[in-house]
């Protein structure tokens, strides 16, 4: 939105809405992809800082039907906890998709859990996701 894009440094009105719309969908890829330099971001950390340039980099509107439409860890995700269990993504809540409710489904050594029990990390602040498995 603020002609840093490119290609030819459009601002606001210039820039076709399907090319905002693109705009934020290939940033988001971008910062959640491996690249050879870096390893991607955890998709909670890229949906930040996707919110965190809504008016400046990006159209506010496109921000905010992205964070309405997309789940950070869409049901069936596995992720790495910091207590350092896996665990599968079994509930995605709107506005809230980076906190999912999950079962966890191997202990901090590996093993699986006989009696899987569910976490909600939207009340459990105290667990973090420390990585995801596509």
């Amino acid at each position: 939105m603020d002609g840093s894009g490119y290609p030819r440094g459009l601002k606001k009105d210039e820039i076709h809405t399907f090319s905002r719309i693109a705009g934020v969908a290939d940033v988001y890829e971008a910062l959640t992809a491996n690249r050879v330099y870096r390893t991607g971001y955890l998709p909670h950390q890229a949906y930040e800082l996707l919110l965190g340039a809504g008016g400046t980099q990006f159209d506010p509107t496109v921000i905010e039907a992205f964070v309405q439409t997309i789940a950070v860890y869409p049901v069936g995700m596995t992720l790495i906890l910091s207590t350092g269990e896996r665990a599968v993504v079994v509930e995605s809540r709107a506005r809230q998709t980076q906190r999912p409710l999950v079962r966890i489904i191997e202990d901090r050594a590996g093993n699986p859990i006989a009696v899987p029990w569910e976490i909600d990390l939207g009340k459990e602040r105290t667990i973090e996701i420390v990585g995801c498995e596509i």
